[in-house]
């Protein structure tokens, strides 16, 4: 039988951040249990996080991708969607799908974004695989946000 997969539909709105004076892009998760909007004070969070935080460029060792997890949450037990949480196999995948520091800020700042959504909402979210499609979707738009906060911070 095919299940069917969480998948994320990155629509366009515009919309102005209360302290930024820039249009911003808001998602919209569509589950198998419904729709999940990423609020713009939940996106702008963890994009503010994601964009302090200090990236080389290089590939991510193991201890970066561990205090990254720890920076965003993603050890501790959510109150929905608790098995979601990254556990050390899971930070040794990471370290063996050799991402950057860039990329696994940008993962795990999408990954949050959506936990902290379906916590709102009290979705449930089915596997850590429909919360990596999830996170998936959003990495581009998130890349993006960071660029244009870190540009506007210089300004």
């Amino acid at each position: 039988m095919k299940r069917e997969v969480l998948t994320l539909l990155c629509i366009l709105l515009v919309v102005v951040c209360p302290s930024e004076v820039m249009a911003q892009k808001v998602a919209v998760a569509n589950l198998v249990s419904g729709e999940l909007a990423i609020p713009e004070d939940v996106a702008w969070h963890w994009i503010k996080k994601a964009a302090g935080q200090e990236v080389e460029g290089k590939r991510a060792s193991r201890d970066f991708i561990k205090k990254v997890a720890e920076d965003f949450g993603l050890l501790e037990r959510p109150k929905v969607n608790p098995r979601l949480r990254l556990l050390s196999g899971d930070l040794s995948s990471f370290y063996e799908q050799a991402f950057t520091e860039e990329e696994i800020v940008v993962e795990f700042a999408s990954r949050r974004m959506v936990l902290d959504s379906a916590a709102r909402e009290d979705k449930k979210i089915d596997s850590k695989g429909d919360l990596s499609h999830a996170a998936e979707a959003l990495v581009s738009n998130i890349e993006e946000l960071i660029q244009r906060y870190k540009e506007k911070g210089t300004q």
